[in-house]
């Protein structure tokens, strides 16, 4: 940004906070009362660029004069590690004060979630019904799903109040991008985007060298698949602005002033997740690399990249490199360490981290961080954000599979129930439990599962057959063949299924039907890559039950050539046959000499 639109900025945002500026009682000399005025000018200016360490030290220089000031303790919410504790302070200082109950209502929604703070908020507007009060209600309704439509007529009603204010119009374009992304009907989603975009058109005629302006066209633009014109914004916001391009991520300040310009300033951070999402992964390692070179935490994002290029060890040290770098920011700052935002990265860091190191299988140490990441799941902290960290990374599921490839059934079933518990239309959740009951000989349960992923993708011709030896195993040879024949309609070429054919061939004989076994295994024995001693054997058995020992023996022979468990079974009746062609050879050796 050049010194003129500087300056621009500043006069801007000073005229917008006169007003707010009379609600002040820092003093009643008519110089105090002045440079009061012109301090929480000052202060609201750095609030809307973001700069939350300036106006602490603004704030901390007044600290003494101003113990009994409720606005003051206001202002104090958006650089306090204890903003709840700040925001009590002021209302009872003064419960009408409109910046106390406004920084009150967004505390509340920021620490404590969903609705806490609206009644905070709605008192404020009930006070003084300005732009500010109205954009604050509209950024605590748009943290909330659900509550986006209500935002979006808050933030028109700031428009409204105050049409110059082009704060409220990047907070109008935000909530319009998000409702698009949450959109399941494309024609309503589609709308939203237009409306933002031209809402940005206006910005951009009034602010044509805000950065930040670009940054949000870029992210409708991304929320469009639009991503060769998202990443030439990008690259614009960065050209105005290379501060532009650091990470999203604010170090010290979770409670965002209701007019200020948008966290999500991190151009070259968001172009490399559009290149994550064009599929390029060079290009994305290449934009994160370019931002951890510049000092910052671009070590998620890189690991990710890493992770889709299947560069799994790289993936991994990312994933340490950014727990590091977080563990470093909470050693110093409280507000960081408690937020539910940074739990919540964290949680899923760690669940990512579990992923790799199964690719690895390594069991011991996926184990280790899916514990970690179940561990700040469970946390009181993450009670509203649970559910969508199981969706995008589900540890309960990494940890099933830990448990299973461990031998540990038992334990893996509870954690995939879990999974199942959170995400409860997930096909390979209860494909998994559902093995782990059949190691357990729990054929009961995994038929139920089955039946649950059947209900879910019922075009899956593995799990006929797995439901159908289920059944076999039960002994409901009916329902075993349906399944087996089911799924053998399901596949291209149903000759080709070699599971199918052995184990149907196994129903065939429980229902006397040797005849259709032994073809059964005929097929399995030529679809096997490699020959089958299993199959050569179960034919081996079918023909003698048929009578037709000669064939069986032969098939006992080849069954005994592939595998040492049918040579062992081969020796008693080679034996057997030796010893009657022994006693047979003596009888006519005696019959011949009585003779």
């Amino acid at each position: 940004m050049n010194q003129p639109d500087r300056i621009f900025a500043f006069l801007v945002c000073l005229a917008c906070c006169f007003p707010l500026a009379s609600l002040s009682t820092f003093g009643s000399e008519k110089t105090q009362e002045l440079r009061c005025q012109f301090d929480e000018a000052l202060i609201l200016k750095n609030l809307r660029n973001g700069d939350v360490s300036s106006v602490a030290k603004i704030l901390q220089s007044d600290l003494n004069a101003n113990q009994n000031n409720a606005d003051f303790w206001a202002y104090m919410t958006f650089c306090s590690d204890s903003p709840l504790d700040c925001a009590k302070k002021a209302l009872a200082l003064n419960p009408n004060s409109v910046i106390a109950n406004i920084s009150s209502g967004l505390a509340k929604t920021a620490r404590l979630g969903e609705m806490s703070g609206i009644g905070e908020l709605n008192k404020a507007i009930s006070l003084r019904p300005s732009s500010l009060s109205y954009n604050a209600r509209g950024k605590a309704l748009a943290s909330v799903f659900g509550h986006r439509d209500e935002a979006i007529a808050d933030f028109s009603k700031a428009i409204q109040l105050d049409p110059k204010n082009i704060f409220s119009y990047l907070n109008r374009i935000a909530a319009y991008r998000h409702a698009a992304i949450y959109s399941m009907d494309q024609n309503e989603k589609n709308a939203n985007l237009q409306k933002a975009l031209k809402d940005l058109s206006l910005v951009i005629s009034l602010r044509p060298h805000l950065a930040q302006s670009y940054v949000l066209r870029g992210q409708v633009f991304e929320a469009a698949n639009d991503y060769d014109n998202a990443i030439a914004n990008y690259k614009k916001a960065i050209d105005l602005d290379r501060s532009s391009a650091a990470l999203p991520y604010p170090a010290n300040n979770f409670i965002e002033f209701p007019e200020s310009l948008p966290k999500s300033e991190g151009a070259l951070w968001l172009a490399g997740r559009v290149n994550m999402q064009k599929g390029d992964w060079k290009n994305a390692i290449d934009d994160f690399s370019k931002l951890i070179e510049s000092g910052q935490n671009a070590f998620q994002e890189r690991a990710e990249a890493y992770k889709r290029n299947k560069q799994w060890k790289e993936s991994t040290n990312d994933y340490a490199s950014a727990l590091a770098e977080m563990d470093k920011i909470a050693a110093t700052n409280k507000l960081y360490a408690e937020s539910p935002d940074i739990a919540f990265r964290r949680s899923l860091i760690h669940a990512n981290k579990a992923v790799q190191h199964l690719e690895l299988k390594d069991y011991t140490h996926a184990k280790a961080d899916a514990d970690k990441s179940i561990a700040l799941l469970e946390s009181p902290k993450l009670q509203n954000h649970n559910t969508l960290a199981i969706m995008l990374t589900n540890p309960y599921f990494t940890r099933g599979i830990c448990n299973t490839m461990r031998g540990l059934h038992k334990a893996a079933i509870e954690d995939y129930s879990k999974a199942i518990q959170h995400v409860p239309d997930h096909s390979h959740y209860y494909l998994n439990r559902a093995a782990s009951y059949v190691s357990l000989k729990d054929y009961k349960h995994a038929v139920e599962d089955y039946s649950k992923v059947l209900e879910l993708a019922p075009t899956n011709a593995l799990t006929y057959f797995h439901r159908g030896k289920c059944w076999l195993a039960l002994n409901n040879i009916d329902k075993a063949m349906a399944d087996f024949n089911k799924a053998g309609s399901l596949l291209p070429d149903p000759s080709t299924s070699y599971g199918i054919a052995f184990y149907r061939a196994q129903a065939y004989s429980i229902q006397g039907k040797h005849q259709q076994a032994i073809l059964d295994l005929t097929r399995a024995i030529g679809l096997s890559d490699r020959r089958s001693a299993d199959a050569y054997a179960n034919r081996a058995r079918e023909y003698s039950k048929t009578g037709d020992y000669s064939s069986a023996f032969i098939d006992l022979l080849f069954a005994s050539s592939l595998s040492p468990k049918w040579a062992a079974i081969l020796i008693v009746p080679l034996v057997l046959i030796v010893l009657s062609c022994f006693g047979l050879f003596r009888l006519l050796r005696r019959k011949t000499a009585s003779s």
